[in-house]
């Protein structure tokens, strides 16, 4: 009996992996239940023993995707705290190797356009993935500067979605560098001063 739930376990966090690299190919409307599974390398029937339905498999893919890749994203940082922890975190995010990541990098640009067109369930989850990560970065601060902070984190996670979404838009490599260059630039004026 141990054996059947380790292995659905084990099962279910294929699934999360391979949902969140299917969603932020094809967003939610190009993504379906069939690709889902495929890609996991498991049959569609499979699926109703993990899952309720597809908004109940974007949204957990979505949240474990974030959860994921936060980990990419914030190793060797964790012991940075306030504005030098924004400022690394930036470089990492705005990076050559970030923009390459695609399929396991942050899912917010790849899937911001498409839950923007999209109905309240992907609205949702966007919104819990959204709150996740500037949890994520206001937990560098101490409780009485999260108020103050929350702002511009905020910006510097706009600056930082907006242009990773057009860099990954260009087949230029000489526009996608110029856009990230951009963006940091920005994020650096806009953190001067903060210590």
């Amino acid at each position: 009996m141990r054996y059947d739930q380790d292995r659905k376990v084990r099962s279910r966090a294929i699934i999360l992996d391979a949902g969140a690299r299917v969603f932020r190919r094809h967003g939610y409307r190009g993504a379906s239940v069939s690709k889902v599974m495929a890609e996991a390398g498991f049959t569609v029937g499979g699926f109703y023993a993990h899952f309720k339905d597809k908004d109940e498999l974007y949204r957990k893919s979505f949240i474990h995707a974030v959860s994921e890749s936060g980990h990419l994203l914030h190793e060797g940082i964790e012991t940075l705290s306030r504005w030098d922890w924004v400022r690394a975190m930036a470089e990492r995010y705005l990076s050559d190797e970030h923009l390459q990541m695609s399929d396991k990098g942050c899912p917010l640009p790849s899937l911001s356009s498409d839950v923007a067109r999209d109905e309240a369930n992907a609205k949702s989850a966007f919104d819990d993935c959204l709150q996740l990560r500037l949890e994520q970065a206001l937990e560098h601060f101490p409780e009485s500067e999260r108020d103050q902070a929350r702002e511009v984190v905020i910006s510097v996670y706009c600056m930082g979605i907006g242009a990773l979404s057009l860099a990954r838009a260009y087949q230029s490599d000489d526009r996608r560098i110029e856009i990230l260059q951009a963006a940091r630039s920005g994020i650096s004026t806009l953190l001067e001063g903060r210590e």
